[in-house]
């Protein structure tokens, strides 16, 4: 980029997209550096939190019918990809170093397009000159991608429309059309979070419809099963109840999506609104963007909440809703089943988080919580109306997490073993274990670091990290036997995964290190309970270097102690829920 600041006079800013500490710059004085993760550093959280809060609670009106803005505000505010708040600050931030430097220039050297909205915004409403990315090719290529994204968008939606006929037609050949018109309860489970449901499922001894999202038209034709093995549980698929009726509500879906998208903008306008009242300014470009990028993939998932409605409107006596999600799909089911009187529950897999207080489930909504440290923290924290809590545990601990888990092994301070359990945070996963990895390296007491990655990643990724940092540290990468890794480490350390909390069930200290909060909230067995928050490097290294036997050993038992008396599910959990559950309570 050397050749951007030979050609131009007067003061410069130089911004880079990722904290790059190899990068070497020639030294000028008029030339200002900065990067998007300093940027994020200064941001003010009180800040965040409030514009967050006034987002939370803005009731916008649309042409759906359900609350559109609720469903999707999280996607808009938070996503790694849409982003708009931490976007907006980071625009806020940096156009005030611009006007109070009296910067002539800027030069943005990204590699991505995630901050392109904000490039665009700042050329758009500062007098500097932009260069960098900010090109023709580049303003080509946004083009480009948001007609392909909207030509999947349409495309999959009317391939899903002939899915669902030709769905709809094998049912109908096998004799399912009229199999559930009786069911007491209908079962939306999270794909790939099976466990948390199936213990509850099995107790419940009323009828259930369990309601599966095929990703091909014709299972029995194809071969097609449900990511997680359904086939011992009687179960179904959207598709059996496609009619006339969904589908023509399916189309008027398709025309109301597009035109909010794109002619009325209501959510567009109130979210602008927002941020103009609680931040001073409200970056146009960056606004839609993050809206369009809200919407995208949406389409697919409401229409299968309108096939919902429409079946909640045909059981003659179904009495609850039970999901094991509060996503995008979820979210106007629950709010079609309130309309019809039908009770909702929901089933989380993971533990209390910031996330389900900022997103929280519809009032009226029963929420079983993973134990009573849960339900304090969530009555204490929530911003809105609180949905009805009720602590029983999460059932699947018990399976996987035995009472004879023997939390007493050897512990050589000299070589510490770790496990990292990896999350799929495109934003920080990468630094996040470098920097373990680094540290690990530079530490006399590390022998063994493991990467346990999410089930959603891959092996590959990690190990060209690894080649690239050129450590002596033995790591190895695994993808499998969570709880053997969980066991046979002295520390484990995550960002905020449930991962953390299973830790402790079986006597393994945890490490939250998160330096990216509060744009990627700390879970609360980290910010209140024994977990150690860890929010920068340098404080990693110090708490890795004072590790010894009876810190570690003194960790492992408060840390079991706490999961234990706090989470653990008694052995009658699922029977309790599944009571609740068939007595509407």
């Amino acid at each position: 980029m050397k050749e951007y600041f030979q050609d131009n006079h007067g003061t410069g800013l130089y911004i880079l997209e990722s904290r790059d500490d190899s990068k070497v710059l020639f030294e000028d004085e008029n030339v200002l550096v900065t990067s998007i993760p300093e940027e994020l550093d200064n941001i003010d959280s009180s800040e965040y939190s409030y514009i967050k809060e006034q987002m939370l609670g803005l009731k916008t009106e649309t042409r759906f019918s359900f609350p559109a803005f609720y469903t999707m505000w999280r996607k808009i505010g938070f996503s790694w990809n849409a982003g708009l708040i931490e976007k907006s600050l980071v625009y806020k931030s940096l156009i005030d170093k611009i006007n109070s430097n009296n910067i002539d220039y800027v030069i943005f050297d990204f590699q991505t397009d995630e901050y392109s909205s904000v490039m665009r915004d700042i050329e758009r409403d500062t007098n500097a000159e932009v260069k960098g990315l900010i090109d023709n090719d580049s303003r080509l290529r946004d083009i480009l991608k948001m007609i392909r994204n909207e030509i999947d968008e349409i495309s999959s939606f009317a391939i899903s429309i002939v899915d669902q006929l030709l769905g709809n037609l094998l049912c109908e050949s096998n004799g399912l059309g009229s199999k559930y018109e009786n069911a007491d309860n209908i079962v939306i489970p999270y794909p790939g979070r099976d466990e948390s449901l199936k213990p509850i499922i099995k107790n419940i001894d009323t009828s259930c419809i369990l309601l599966l999202d095929a990703r091909s038209s014709a299972p029995n034709l194809f071969g097609y099963h449900y990511p997680g093995d359904w086939d011992d549980f009687d179960h179904t698929y959207f598709r059996e109840f496609v009619s006339p009726s969904t589908i023509k509500r399916q189309t008027e879906l398709f025309f109301n999506f597009y035109l909010e998208k794109y002619v009325y903008k209501n959510i567009e306008r109130e979210v602008s609104s927002c941020l103009q009242d609680t931040l001073g300014c409200a970056p146009e470009l960056t606004v839609r963007d993050a809206v369009h990028t809200s919407f995208q993939n949406r389409l697919l998932e409401f229409s299968k909440a309108v096939i919902a409605d429409e079946l909640f409107a045909d059981l003659d006596s179904c009495n609850a809703v039970i999901t094991g999600s509060n996503g995008t799909m979820y979210k106007p089911i629950r709010h079609f089943g309130r309309q019809h009187n039908i009770d909702q529950y929901y089933v989380p897999h993971t533990i209390a988080h910031p996330v389900e207080l900022e997103d929280p489930p519809l009032p009226g909504t029963t929420m079983f919580v993973a134990g009573d440290f849960d339900k304090q923290y969530m009555e204490k924290e929530y911003y809105s109306s609180c949905p009805n809590l009720i602590s029983l545990g999460r059932p699947y601990f018990r399976e996987r997490f035995p009472d004879d888990i023997n939390i007493y092994q050897e512990v050589d301070e000299e070589n510490v073993k770790l496990t990292v359990a990896t999350q799929k945070i495109e934003r920080c996963r990468k630094e996040f274990v470098t920097d373990i990895l680094l540290v690990a390296d530079k530490s006399t007491n590390i022998s063994d670091v493991v990467i346990k990655i999410h089930p959603v990643e891959t092996v590959d990724y990690y190990q060209s990290i690894i080649s690239d940092l050129d450590i002596g540290t033995n790591v190895t990468v695994e993808d499998d036997r969570l709880r053997h890794h969980l066991q046979n480490a002295d520390i484990v350390l995550t960002i905020n995964s449930n991962v953390g909390l299973e830790s402790m069930v079986v006597g393994t200290p945890v490490v939250s290190y998160n330096k990216w909060c509060p744009f990627i909230p700390s879970f609360p067995y980290a910010t209140e309970g024994p977990g150690i928050l860890i929010e920068s490097r340098s404080d990693l290294r110090e708490f890795i270097e004072s590790l010894s036997k009876e810190k570690i050993r003194s960790l492992s038992e408060e840390c079991y102690t706490f999961s234990r008396s706090n989470f653990y599910p008694a052995s009658e959990a699922a029977q309790e829920i599944a009571r609740h559950i068939e007595d509407g309570s």
